[in-house]
């Protein structure tokens, strides 16, 4: 079957290339009247997210024997009202799972209910308020896979990232001598390159969630965070100040340092996530309004740094397997 990302030109894309021949997943074919029709493991081809078919979610019951056999990591999500998932931070362990080949699952969570189901696997809170109360916030994993009857539960990004690169080390993340650098990188792409972001994503989002969980951040006075920017054009400017400076630093990594398109020269690392984690939230949460734009910043190269997972045919093609419902993408 002809590529329609390849058919596009995503094989002259450097990024496309890495990715195609290293990130994997499992794929469900879905016949026409909602049965199984075939299983199979198969490495995804990439291309820009512009690009891939509108997709939605519908609930399949899974039977074959292999998946409802394997333990599968639990990756706890929030739900919206977009066809796919778009929580940047989350994207970040998913980009991961999959690169590692690792079997799991979503579990959508709504906000209000997001403390409570956290408390109730017994994972850890990821801050504190400034009166002391814990705070419990995604993303989470349940994973069974070594111990089913004790799974571990990991909170935060970050620890998860690490969690995943001792427990698995195929597939490395983290090059050796590399962590502090990383650590140092992703602080920046968190708290410096999406801080513009911030004021017009987060609204944005907002307007993305089921009403339940919009109505969760209004309990009387909105907050100011959730008012988009009125200047939008100058914020949008601040955003791009952002690219600039990220763009110069991967340029860096060109000649005999790199191919100038991952941020440690020449291997995928836990850094590329965090930036790509960054592009689908825009592309997901803002296609109009601001993927127009940053596609077309720093002569394109963040369309091509923006990785979606093909689906190459009109039959259901999942990123993830469910022992009990599927989330098939149609």
């Amino acid at each position: 079957m002809g590529c329609a990302a390849e058919k596009a030109g995503a094989g002259n894309n450097p990024l496309y290339n890495k990715l195609n021949l290293q990130l994997h997943v499992k794929h469900i074919k879905i016949d026409d009247s909602g049965e199984i029709a075939h299983v199979e493991d198969r490495v995804p081809v990439f291309s820009s997210f512009n690009k891939l078919p509108q997709a939605r979610y519908e609930a399949i019951k899974i039977t074959h024997a292999n998946t409802m056999s394997q333990p599968m990591i639990i990756l706890y999500d929030v739900p919206s009202n977009i066809p796919q998932p778009w929580a940047p931070n989350i994207w970040r362990i998913r980009l991961i799972l999959n690169y590692k080949r690792l079997p799991y699952r979503t579990a959508w969570v709504e906000f209000p209910d997001v403390e409570a189901t956290l408390r109730g696997i017994g994972a850890a809170p990821t801050s504190n308020k400034n009166d002391g109360r814990p705070v419990f916030s995604l993303p989470v994993i349940v994973d069974p896979i070594r111990s089913p009857q004790a799974p571990i539960v990991v909170s935060n990004a970050n620890d998860i990232a690490e969690y995943l690169e001792v427990t698995y080390p195929a597939r490395q993340i983290f090059p050796e001598g590399s962590r502090a650098l990383q650590t140092l990188f992703v602080h920046y792409i968190q708290d410096i390159f999406m801080k513009p972001l911030l004021p017009i994503m987060v609204p944005l989002s907002h307007q993305r969630l089921p009403e339940r969980s919009q109505s969760h951040f209004l309990s009387g006075t909105a907050p100011s965070y959730l008012s988009i920017p009125p200047e939008r054009e100058q914020a949008w400017r601040a955003v791009e100040e952002q690219f600039d400076f990220l763009a110069n630093i991967l340029d860096k990594n060109s000649g005999m340092d790199g191919d100038g398109v991952v941020v440690m020269g020449h291997e995928i690392t836990y850094a590329d996530f965090a930036i790509v984690s960054a592009l689908i939230w825009i592309e997901k949460v803002a296609p109009h309004d601001g993927w127009v734009r940053v596609r077309q910043w720093n002569g394109g190269r963040w369309e091509l740094h923006a990785v979606g997972v093909w689906t190459p045919s009109s039959n259901a093609h999942i990123i993830e397997v469910d022992q009990e419902v599927e989330k098939a993408r149609v």
